[in-house]
Parts: structure tokens; sequence; C-alpha cells
């Protein structure tokens, strides 16, 4: 997961949009806390839901293991990974 502090996002902005147009997301932070999340928009965040495709985009970082993954949509192994197959 990227990391952007808002001081930061106010002077290189472009970071942001980089980021973004890589079809990444970016947590934005104010003193190290979280302030809020930048996605992508596009076709799988309309079609999963946010919570899924973050949590989905969290696994693909290695930002989540399978079973948080799992816990995190609700399904169990064999659902999560027939989910990622699709």
């Amino acid at each position: 997961m990227n990391v952007i502090g808002i001081k930061e996002l106010q002077t290189n902005p472009g970071k942001l949009s980089h980021s973004l147009l890589n079809n990444e997301y970016m947590l934005i932070t104010r003193r190290g806390e979280p302030l809020g999340v930048a996605l992508p928009f596009g076709t799988q965040l309309l079609e999963n839901g946010m919570k899924n495709w973050v949590a989905l985009k969290a696994f693909q970082a290695g930002d989540l293991s399978l079973g948080q993954l799992g816990k995190v949509l609700g399904k169990n192994k064999h659902e999560t990974l027939a989910l990622l197959g699709s």
C-alpha cells in the first residue's frame, strides 16, 4: 500500500495521480494517523463494491493474508479462492 502525508500531498500531488493511474490505492495520513484512502475509479470498484475492492487490492499488495481476506469478505477459504480465480 502506498502512503502519503497530507503535507507531501500538497507539495507533490503528482504522486497521488501516478498511484491512481497505476490502479493502486493510497492511504493519506496526517501526522502519521490515517486520514483517508484514495481509490482509482473503475469497473472493478463498481462490480465488487468498495470494501471488497480494497480488501482484494490489499491482498494483491501483500498487506492481507488469504485468511484475513476471507474474513473481511465473509467467505471461507474455498469461496475466497474461487473469487480470486474469477
